[in-house]
């Protein structure tokens, strides 16, 4: 019995050991940050019209992909919608961590605005939560629909920009820099949502404005 024991002893040992020396375990996060998907309902609309289908493609391309790559590089990802409610189209959801509402924007340490689900003209508290943000200094990020509230938010006054081609004027004040990825300070945009990518046969920017995005973050 005293043997047993010593090897139960041994064997737990071992395993606290390996445990401890995971890089992975007890790993600290780098931050929260906001993810902004100001749907005015519980999927995103096209032509005024509830698109589940559309919903799949945006949440599987651009915000899923968006928040797993934030995710392996250490941040804890929490999304804000204006209701709270599920997020779903026909066989992919997102429940949000929270409202809008009760987004206090002290907690983060950047704020991320997909083009998914963005509204025209931009949701009034999302441009409140990116105005807050900036002022405090902030690394902001957004993708085409996304840009516009951080152009509502003052944001890009002075500053190089992307979105299409076609929507530049939105900015009246900033400086339009193309429909690929661009970075000015601590601010990154993208004009070509994985819809737009589609669409006109470009490469998606989703994943490269992450990386430029985390590269801002502390």
């Amino acid at each position: 019995m005293v043997r047993l024991r010593t090897a139960r002893t041994r064997t737990l040992l071992l395993l606290f050991c390996v445990l401890l020396s995971s890089p992975t375990l007890f790993a600290q996060s780098r931050g929260k940050i906001l993810m902004i998907l100001p749907l005015s309902g519980t999927s995103v609309l096209v032509d005024g019209k509830s698109d589940p289908a559309f919903t799949d493609f945006m949440l599987t391309r651009e915000a899923q992909v968006m928040k797993a790559m934030l995710q392996e590089a250490g941040f804890n990802v929490l999304s804000a919608t204006p209701s709270g409610r599920l997020v779903g189209g026909a066989a992919v959801s997102l429940q949000p961590d929270l409202k809008l509402d009760d987004v206090q924007i002290a907690d983060y340490v950047g704020v991320m605005v997909p083009c998914m689900g963005s509204n025209d003209p931009p949701n009034t508290k999302a441009v409140e939560i990116v105005s807050q943000a900036w002022k405090l200094g902030k690394p902001l990020a957004a993708q085409n629909g996304g840009v516009f509230t951080l152009g509502a938010a003052g944001v890009l006054q002075g500053r190089r920009f992307a979105c299409q081609p076609g929507d530049a004027h939105w900015v009246a004040d900033g400086i339009y820099g193309g429909d690929g990825v661009v970075v000015d300070g601590n601010v990154a945009t993208s004009g070509t949502c994985p819809y737009m990518a589609q669409a006109n046969k470009k490469p998606d920017g989703t994943a490269e404005l992450t990386r430029k995005f985390i590269a801002l973050l502390p």
